[in-house]
Formats: structure tokens, sequence, C-alpha cells
């Protein structure tokens, strides 16, 4: 594609991010003027249900498509920026993706294995298991029998989130000038990490690899009721994975799994502590482990699914995060400050007093309270407000980890009320020579 195509298909992308976002924002207007209603009435229609912003914004997003729907995915998830419907509303963008039709698909496989696909497999479900941002899963087997599931990535990807990230980084740029609280919650840096995050997805040979490290981790823990899905290399490509089908229960399927799963919160801590194993001897963590991606197999085991977003430590960042645990643990705000210095979290010249005062605050419940009373879901947007206000800024990493504890803190508050995953010997009894060679 010649320089000046590229021009101008990004000038018409542009065109019509501005022309979607306009359009969602007239339609919430007209209908707190009562237009859509009166339309509806003109034509002899249905009267409409009310359209408010967060709904609104939820369907241009997903009709601008991947790069925006992701944004949307990433917004939600960052408790505290987010008035609370919008959050909400933007976290069904994680379950109601509209899946790619399966003639796509078809041709995005065709074109990456080099051959029709009847040739290739048995038999494929054109009815997508899940859809998603990135890529749709669909079920098929092998010639040889073998139930498998095939992740295939959405046709033209790359071009459209070269084009829609360059678009977003002039918008946060404009507003971080006009609005303050964009500047605070750091918009521009998060669109450079979406960016980057969205390059890993992306790449489904970098995710082969995770896959096949973690598995091999697991392997050298000696955690045998771990499951990775076996990889099939012959079927794969960057843009086409294909890998074995497990079958289990969903870990937020509660009901199910207290009738069907004897000792689930056993089982449930063994996922945990293999996770956090991966991640304190190995700065390697699975970064994603909502209820899709984390499962519970026949036999009691655990797989995990999605190694699309991982999380990598270096050993410094690991020596800096165990000696904040460990402050953590034995209520030592003041040790809190030094890892998150050191970590870059804190801009230069702020005052430490002030900064042991807000974090005195924020974690006073977990001195407090008793473990079943500690709603994160509450204080977790409370400290990220603090963060913005102050301007701290935390590493990905940094933010990947916490994240994930407060997906497996859902998982246990369900399945194991009476437990602190971050006491629990059965959890983290391996921490503690970790932390101890931290200083």
């Amino acid at each position: 594609m010649s320089r000046p195509e590229r021009y101008l298909r990004a000038l018409a992308r542009m065109a019509e991010v501005n022309t979607v976002f306009a359009a969602a924002a007239l339609s919430v207007l007209a209908d707190r003027l009562g237009l859509r209603r009166l339309r509806a009435f003109l034509r002899g229609r249905p009267r409409p249900g009310p359209l408010p912003g967060p709904l609104a914004l939820r369907l241009a997003l997903q009709r601008l498509g991947p790069t925006w729907i992701k944004f949307g995915q990433l917004a939600a998830s960052s408790t505290g920026f987010l008035p609370e419907p919008y959050a909400v509303e933007l976290a069904r963008l994680l379950d109601e993706v509209p899946p790619e039709p399966f003639a796509v698909v078809r041709r995005a496989i065709e074109e990456d294995l080099g051959a029709p696909l009847e040739k290739l497999f048995a038999e494929i479900d054109p009815v997508p298991l899940a859809a998603a941002s990135i890529a749709q899963v669909h079920a098929a087997r092998l010639q040889d029998g073998t139930d498998v599931v095939l992740k295939v990535q959405r046709p033209g990807l790359a071009e459209i989130v070269e084009r829609d990230m360059h678009h977003m980084r002039m918008i946060t740029r404009t507003l971080e000038t006009l609005i303050p609280v964009v500047r605070l919650a750091h918009a521009t840096r998060q669109v450079e990490d979406l960016r980057m995050q969205l390059g890993e997805e992306m790449d489904f040979g970098l995710e082969a690899e995770h896959m096949e490290r973690f598995a091999l981790i697991q392997k050298e823990l000696g955690n045998d009721d771990i499951v990775v899905p076996r990889l099939y290399r012959a079927f794969s490509t960057r843009r086409v994975l294909t890998m074995e089908r497990l079958y289990g229960i969903k870990i937020s399927d509660f009901d199910r799994i207290r009738r069907e799963v004897p000792d689930s919160e056993g089982v449930l801590l063994r996922g945990v502590r293999a996770w956090m194993q991966a991640f304190a001897l190995y700065g390697f963590f699975h970064g994603d482990v909502h209820a899709g991606n984390f499962l519970l197999l026949p036999g009691r085991r655990i797989g995990y699914l999605d190694f699309g977003i991982m999380g990598k430590f270096d050993a410094a960042s690991r020596d800096r995060i165990f000696r904040y645990m460990r402050a953590f643990a034995t209520a030592d705000v003041a040790g809190l400050v030094a890892p998150l210095q050191e970590m870059g979290a804190i801009p230069a010249g702020t005052r430490v007093e002030d900064v042991i005062h807000d974090l005195e605050e924020l974690y006073a419940p977990f001195f407090t309270r008793h473990y079943r009373d500690i709603r994160y879901e509450e204080i977790f947007p409370a400290f990220m407000r603090r963060a913005a206000r102050h301007g701290w800024s935390f590493p990905r990493e940094f933010t990947l980890l916490t994240k994930q504890m407060l997906y497996f803190d859902r998982y246990a508050k369900a399945l194991a009320p009476d437990v602190n995953l971050f006491t629990d010997q059965r959890v983290v009894s391996f921490l503690h020579d970790a932390m101890a060679a931290a200083g």
C-alpha cells in the first residue's frame, strides 16, 4: 500500500471514529429531550427504551471494532477512574463482542494454514465458543478425532490497530491539556501501554511460547495438577492457534462447583499457589485470570487458558515486590514507601510523611478488620483515586499483578470465605524464603 493511500485510509478512519462518537452523544441528547420517543410515535413504532450514556458509549465502541473494544475493556478494569455505571456497562464488552461471520473465519484459517478447511480438520463448529476483541474461538476436531479449539485472529487487525492507536494518542494528548483528571490518570501512557499489549496479543507465535513456558514452569515445580492446553504447532501460525480442548467448570460458576467439586477450597488454593509460584520464583505470571481463563477440571486439576497477556518481572523488580509484600504483611506502612519510590510510582520531591499518611488511611481496613469483611472492590478504587490525585504512577506489571489478585480474591470470597490468600500457608509457604532473600 502506498503512503498516500495509507494517509487517506487514516483520515477516513479518523472521520469514522469522530462520526460514531458524535452520533452516540447526539443520540443520548435526543433521548433526554424526548426526540427518540417522538420519532417512534410518528413512525408508528414501539416506544424505545431509554438510552443512557454508558450504553451509548458501549455500543459506539463495539461499532468501532477491536481496538476500541479493547480500550473499553481496559477502562472498565481500571477500577476507580470511571463512574460505576460506565464501568459496569463497559465490563459487558468482556463477554458480548460480536463475532466475525464464519466465511471470514474460514478464509483466514485457510490462508494461514495453506489448505482447504476440510483437509485440515474433520469438522469445525461455525458458531464460536467465544468472541473477543482480538480473536474468536471455534471448536474443531482433528482428522485423528482429537477435540481441539482454534483461536483465530480477526482479519486486517494489525492495520486497524495501527490507525486507531494513532487517533487515540491524538485524542488523549488533547484531553490531557484540557482536563486535569485525564492528565493525572496518565491517559497518554495508558494508550501506549495498550499499544504494547495489543502488539503482544496479536502475535500468536509469542502466545504459543508463553503457553509452553508456563507449562514447563509448572512441570519444574512438580505441579502435575496444573494443566496448560497442548499446542498443535503444525496447525498454528501468528494468526491461528490450535490447541487441546479442555472440558471443565468456569471458576465463577460457584453453585455448580459447590455441588460437584469436593474440597473446592483446596482446589482453588492449589491453582492460586501455582500462579503465585510462577510469579515469585520465575518472574512470569498469567496476566488475565478472569473466570473464562481459569477452569476446574475433572480429577481435582486446574486449567489455565489464554496466554496472550503475561506479566514479566526481572530480579530487581521481584525484589521490590517482595519487600512491599513483607511490609504489607507486617503492617509496616512506612516500609511500603521505599519499594514504591524505587518502582518510580511516587513523583520525586513528594513528602514521605504525606505518602505514609495516605497509605495508613487506605490500608487501615487490612489491619483492623477480619479478612471476610475487607471489600477490595471498594478499597482498590479508593487507592487508585488517591494515586491519580497525587500523581502516583505504577508500572504496568505492578498494576497487572494487582488486578490478578483481585480476581483471585473474588473467587476465594465465594469458595473459601474464611481464607486469607495473603497469609494462608497452603498458598504462600514457599514465599518466606524468597522474601527473606530479598533482604
